[in-house]
């Protein structure tokens, strides 16, 4: 069993992102101000058995735009505000993670692989503006693997499933409501399926 943690504390200076300022009709990349981050992570692994893996971790996280220049024009028509106090985007207060392998012996020659892993992300903001309506709630993806192997080769074959419950998630937003009318918004990789041959020379 290996137990890791760590705690850290980031003071960055000019922060860049990829937003919206003000009126502009397109998104680049800018400079957002200063930020400060604080964090916490945890990781557990541990082998019970010769076959049987497990692992899990969390995190803990806090960001805050601690100095900018930056100011918007809010939605509701009201005077301009700053971002200072924002969120950085794709910056959960806490997610996890965890993993489960298992080998199951075929006959004296081969193997079969299982693998199962999941990932939780908690609400966050999609961009630094930190508009409500572009915020993404959180989710829960899970993965499964399957490999047949032999014991000593140099080959395997891998059935593989990404995002198995079919989960819609928001992976990034931009803000274009001011200057189009409408934003920007990229779903999550919906549920995916695939089978990899790999070789070993």
């Amino acid at each position: 069993m290996r137990l890791n943690a760590s705690a850290f504390f980031y003071d960055y200076k000019g922060f860049q992102a990829t937003f919206v300022r003000a009126t502009e009709a397109s998104a680049r990349l800018q400079n957002a101000g200063d930020v400060e981050i604080t964090g916490l992570e945890v990781m557990l692994d541990w082998v019970p058995t010769e076959r049987l893996g497990l692992s899990a971790g969390i995190s803990l996280l806090d960001s805050e735009i601690v100095r900018t220049d930056v100011v918007l024009p809010p939605l509701d028509g009201s005077p301009e505000t700053t971002i200072k106090g924002n969120e950085i985007p794709n910056a959960p207060q806490v997610s996890f993670n965890g993993r489960i392998t298992y080998s199951v012996p075929i006959g004296t020659s081969f193997a079969l692989g299982l693998q199962t892993d999941f990932n939780y992300v908690d609400e966050h903001f999609l961009e630094p503006n930190n508009r409500e309506y572009l915020s993404e709630d959180g989710y829960f993806l899970i993965n499964g693997r399957v490999t047949f192997m032999p014991n000593d080769g140099p080959w395997q074959v891998s059935v593989w499933g990404k995002n198995l419950g079919d989960e819609e998630y928001r992976s990034a937003a931009q803000d274009l409501a001011f200057a189009l009318g409408f934003s920007e918004i990229v779903n999550g990789v919906p549920l995916t399926w695939g089978v990899d041959f790999e070789y070993r020379f």
